[in-house]
């Protein structure tokens, strides 16, 4: 992981998202201290025999102290967790307000600006970037059909409110239409 940022910062020097390559300190120094660097290092979690079998511990970033494992508790996780439609779980756990769901929004929302703005230069068309996200990372929907899930006017609405820029695509999703993709049976197409 290390490594591949260190390389993404270098190759992608002059992009517009470029920050968000470099690495948190925290990460840093758990490489100076050995971490993560081969298969059996300890990095994040680390793991433990006991007379209960293996054990998961837990890095605190703050005291690089093994600590055990705790579960988030988040209200919004656990609403969403029931809802089996993505579109759905996208579009509850966007709009909540606790840490998890500005969490959420946060990255998601920058996700989707940055595939948005990057659509003529890494691919001919937005199928194959969704398509991308969803073998290549095992995404339940690619950027714009994530686009799609929360509704793009909704979408670039609450951007502007932010005061947040989207594509110039994102405003114009389709002849009149209020998506990107246009869904047929094991077919997609895209709308631009």
């Amino acid at each position: 992981m290390v490594q591949v940022g260190r390389n993404f910062a270098g190759e992608l020097a002059h992009d517009q998202q470029a920050a968000i390559f470099k690495l948190p300190g925290f990460i840093e120094e758990m490489v100076k201290r050995g971490g993560g660097a081969t298969r059996r290092a300890q990095g994040f979690y680390k793991r433990i025999k006991s007379d209960k079998g293996t054990e998961f511990l837990t890095l605190d970033p703050k005291t690089f102290e093994y600590r055990p494992r705790r579960e988030a508790q988040f209200a919004s996780l656990a609403a969403v967790a029931k809802l089996g439609d993505p579109s759905e779980r996208l579009r509850a756990l966007c709009a909540a307000s606790d840490k998890a769901g500005v969490f959420v929004w946060k990255h998601l929302s920058a996700l989707l600006c940055y595939s948005a703005n990057r659509v003529p230069e890494i691919a001919d068309d937005i199928v194959t970037i969704d398509q991308a996200m969803r073998w290549g990372y095992n995404h339940e929907l690619g950027p714009f059909e994530t686009w799609d899930a929360l509704g793009v006017r909704e979408t670039v609405e609450r951007l502007e409110k932010e005061g947040r820029r989207s594509a110039p695509t994102c405003g114009r999703p389709a002849r009149g239409r209020q998506d990107f993709l246009l869904r047929e049976t094991r077919r997609q197409a895209f709308l631009l």
